[in-house]
């Protein structure tokens, strides 16, 4: 499938993109992600659609906006979802650059088969951010801009649905 993405967009993609699948009690769906772009080195347009899928038909069922065109260095990652929730969790982010350094936006999200819903949506920090996945969540390491200060955040997706930072040894 994202070879076949990557082929339609052609030269427009300026990210690689990525699909998942989910199986929920509303049926089983189909989750891209991709960015393409506008000519310059920011994407263009930058989007998370889920379709639902039925036979040989895919029914558009959740877009989740423009919350991270203009962004470049864009990724998603798939995240653990709560087992008692039949929902696919993805991760999104990229980085806008600017006079200030490097602006970074991310957005967590939940798809269960009929709609997104945004789980995180926390406000953009400057600084370089390296995003890793962890067994129950995520951890977001690296300097923040013009501060001594380093960012080691871990934060963890709960069986509420929830998704939330933790102080160290909560999330063990």
């Amino acid at each position: 499938m994202v070879r076949d993405l990557k082929q339609i967009l052609g030269d427009t993609v300026v990210s690689e993109p990525a699909a998942f699948l989910l199986e929920s009690p509303h049926g089983r769906s189909l989750v891209v992600f991709y960015a393409i772009g506008a000519g310059t080195a920011m994407t263009g347009s930058t989007t998370l659609r889920a379709y639902q899928l039925s036979g040989n038909r895919a029914k558009l069922t959740g877009v989740t906006g423009g919350d991270i065109d203009g962004y470049g260095n864009l990724w998603v990652k798939k995240l653990t979802s709560p087992q008692l929730y039949h929902e696919r969790w993805l991760l999104v982010g990229g980085q806008a650059f600017g006079a200030n350094g490097a602006n970074i936006q991310m957005r967590g999200y939940a798809y269960d088969g009929e709609k997104f819903a945004t789980k995180w949506m926390p406000a953009n920090v400057w600084g370089t951010f390296t995003v890793t996945l962890t067994g129950p969540g995520f951890r977001v390491d690296g300097p923040y801009y013009q501060d001594d200060k380093q960012r080691h955040d871990e934060y963890l997706v709960a069986e509420d649905g929830g998704l939330y930072l933790c102080r160290p040894r909560q999330c063990d």
